[in-house]
């Protein structure tokens, strides 16, 4: 039915959108205190198949990319803003939190065969 396919759609970019939805740090002379105003970022994923690995490793691609958004970074941020970044307790979480609420098994997968140990 293509109401039930509409519906899993947004639902699923509305989870993802949820689990994005994190305590940001600001732009700006006060980028070390955390912000009270959580930051939502939308994640696409129309024509992916997330049951295929190609699908769900592009999937990965943006999910990492809207997780530095969200949590203070940019394509234009510094290679070393962007490391750091990566190893902070928001971009952890919220990757983590997307993940779970996408429900891929694929993109579980994934991300834990990619995932850095001990992190």
């Amino acid at each position: 039915m293509e109401t039930t396919s509409s519906f899993s759609r947004l639902s699923f970019s509305a989870a993802v959108c949820a689990a994005l939805a994190v305590a940001t740090f600001p732009t700006g002379s006060t980028a070390l205190e955390p912000s009270e105003e959580p930051t939502a970022v939308r994640v696409p994923f129309k024509g992916l198949d997330l049951r295929r690995p190609a699908d769900a490793v592009v999937f990965l691609s943006r999910l990492h990319d809207a997780a530095i958004e969200a949590c203070g970074g940019s394509s234009f941020s510094a290679s070393e803003y962007i490391r750091a970044i990566e190893k902070s307790e928001c971009f952890k979480t919220s990757v983590a939190h997307a993940i779970d609420a996408v429900h891929a098994p694929e993109v579980s997968r994934l991300f834990r065969a990619t995932a850095p140990s001990g992190e």
